[in-house]
């Protein structure tokens, strides 16, 4: 199911990458819609990213160690839909409307959001996984504070701002029910028990994806039943 979700994840961005493809412009999107999505796909997969770096023995319950296919494919997950959004975010910045302003500042606001997200996750990769003398020697004091600063601050504001809708109807109703079967299907990816876990704790640890999914499977299904009248 992991490997069909990813292929359908992939798919049903077709639609939207193939309008603007059609009609050669991005007149009608909002730059901001287009940047929005992006950070949001490329916070899922830093953090996707963090947990293929962190794992360790002390983390099985989240994933095994080392990886298995499985896990990998979760990351591949992320990978896919922040490929998408780079590719929509670089179609906007290739076709007109030439708002020269309004481009330097979607990219230079990306790049810092680049700052804070999948660079730290690169720099997290080269620390050591257990010093000899103490957490603050490898890289277990830099991986809680990642994962505490995006879980609690950063993921659910990026969640409520974030993920306003696809450029077509047709990609509205195939995003939906995509992303409908992700939200549900992802709590059963780990080996994380499903009961008896506090929910602040759940969300922390895996459960942010499944919200952020679940959320836009929402917003998307509104927007296609708007769009459909």
């Amino acid at each position: 199911l992991s490997s069909i979700l990813l292929i359908a994840s992939l798919a049903s961005f077709g639609p939207q990458a193939h309008r603007i493809l059609s009609y050669k412009t991005c007149v009608r999107i909002a730059p901001f819609y287009l940047l929005l999505n992006l950070v949001s796909a490329t916070e899922q997969f830093a953090l996707g990213l963090h947990i293929i770096v962190v794992s360790d023995p002390g983390t099985q319950w989240i994933i095994k160690s080392p990886p298995d296919v499985g896990d990998y494919l979760n990351t591949l997950q992320f990978a896919a839909v922040w490929l998408e959004g780079k590719t929509s975010f670089a179609l906007f910045l290739w076709y007109p409307p030439r708002q020269l302003g309004t481009k330097v500042t979607v990219v230079t606001l990306y790049l810092l959001f680049l700052c804070i997200s999948i660079i730290p996750v690169i720099f997290e990769a080269t620390l050591p996984a257990q010093g000899l003398n103490g957490p603050e020697n490898d890289r277990r004091w830099f991986a809680a504070m990642f994962i505490g600063i995006h879980t609690l601050f950063l993921a659910p504001v990026i969640t409520v701002l974030s993920r306003t809708g696809a450029l077509s109807p047709h990609g509205l109703a195939l995003q939906a029910m995509v992303f409908l079967v992700a939200a549900l299907y992802w709590p059963f990816r780990f080996h994380m028990p499903l009961h008896g876990i506090p929910w602040g704790y759940w969300y922390q640890t895996i459960g942010w994806a499944a919200v952020d999914n679940a959320l836009f499977v929402l917003v998307q299904a509104v927007l296609w039943y708007v769009a459909s009248r």
